[in-house]
């Protein structure tokens, strides 16, 4: 795995944000790089803009992550986090060790914050998601609206709370753990979920 983050500082037109902004990414190959790119890769890009406005809080991150990478250009399918020899995967409880979304998959996450109150950030996301695109005949697609927001009872503690919209098209299940990990996927069923979610962290 090789990643990477640059700073570009404010530069018109390239970069016209107060305090420019971040490139970031990773690359990486499962087993092996026999090649100039990884024969067996997935990557994530990704864009932070820490101010999008003079004299305003709101910033912006954009960024965009496949697994699919090696099944469209090779045709072998579940590559990542799958394993042939060890069936359960690179996976806790089914859970891949890695991205969410776990194999031959692609997803899209707009993120945006800002500060309302010295102690207080509102925080607005948007994901669209496409995964196991190489389960036949149907594979599942999410789309997600999130409103959260956090405040800061001190330096070392804050309190978290949210609520997620979602749509689901071919929902999956994991249906096995062990002694392989499977997945089914329920085609032309659409589920709507709503989340909501409380956080306390302590730092020490």
């Amino acid at each position: 795995m090789i990643d990477f983050r640059a700073r570009v500082p404010r530069t018109p037109y390239l970069a016209p944000f107060p305090a420019g902004l971040q490139l970031y990414g990773e690359i990486g190959s499962e087993d092996k790089w026999s090649k100039p790119r990884p024969s067996r890769g997935a990557f994530l890009a990704g864009v932070y803009v820490p101010q999008l406005f003079a004299g305003d809080t709101t910033d912006l991150r954009v960024e965009y992550a496949d697994t699919d990478f090696t099944r469209r250009n090779t045709g072998s399918p579940g590559v990542w986090y799958d394993n042939g020899t060890y069936t359960t995967g690179m996976r806790m409880r089914g859970l891949p060790l890695g991205h969410w979304m776990g194999t031959d998959a692609a997803a899209l996450f707009v993120r945006a914050t800002r500060r309302m109150a010295p102690r207080l950030e509102l925080g607005l996301q948007l994901e669209a998601a496409e995964r196991r695109r190489g389960n036949a005949p149907v594979h599942e697609t999410k789309r997600e609206v999130a409103v959260d927001f956090t405040w800061w009872l001190s330096h070392a503690t804050r309190v978290s709370g949210g609520y997620a919209r979602q749509w689901l098209e071919n929902p999956g299940e994991i249906v096995s753990v062990s002694p392989a990990y499977v997945e089914a996927f329920v085609p032309s069923e659409t589920v709507n979920n709503d989340l909501v979610w409380v956080r306390l962290v302590m730092e020490y």
